[in-house]
């Protein structure tokens, strides 16, 4: 679920745009659980009609970061970004992304996985941005499987 940098850049969909929108609009333990919501939930569910110990969960581990709410964070870009070296990755990779992921992510996997030479590709069904916590069993399942077939 990661995007590298110098990706191209891909447009949110207009529900997405709104969300993100109330996003930068709130403040405080708000601002963190509509950010939670908008990443961990997904922006196409409802958190009310998932597990309700994993909605809890992704808003606990959102909340950590209440300490840094309305810090100033400087950005290093790198040079030359890794969007147009990642033919040059020569170890396996797994790149894992959730279904309903934010639409910008699904793009950057894409590229992920048909830039970087031999990378395979897993997406979880019914998972958002954290799969790992959303679906544990899967993911363990899933990631140890894809280490020993490469003896990592």
């Amino acid at each position: 679920g990661s995007s590298p940098s110098g990706h191209p850049d891909v447009e949110e969909t207009a529900h997405e745009h709104e969300l993100y929108a109330a996003m930068e609009s709130a403040t405080g333990e708000e601002a963190l659980r509509l950010e939670a919501d908008f990443w961990d939930v997904g922006p196409l569910r409802d958190a009310a009609a998932l597990d309700q110990e994993f909605v809890a969960t992704a808003r606990e581990l959102n909340l950590a970061n209440l300490r840094h709410f309305g810090e100033e964070r400087e950005t290093i870009p790198l040079d030359p970004p890794a969007y147009g070296r990642l033919g040059d990755i020569r170890v396996p990779t797994l790149v894992m992304v959730g279904e309903d992921d934010v639409s910008v992510i699904h793009p950057a996997s894409r590229s992920l996985v048909e830039r970087i030479p031999d990378a395979e590709e897993y997406r979880f069904a019914d998972a958002a941005h954290i799969p790992n916590v959303e679906r544990p069993e899967e993911f363990e399942r899933v990631l140890t499987a894809w280490l020993e077939r490469h003896s990592l």
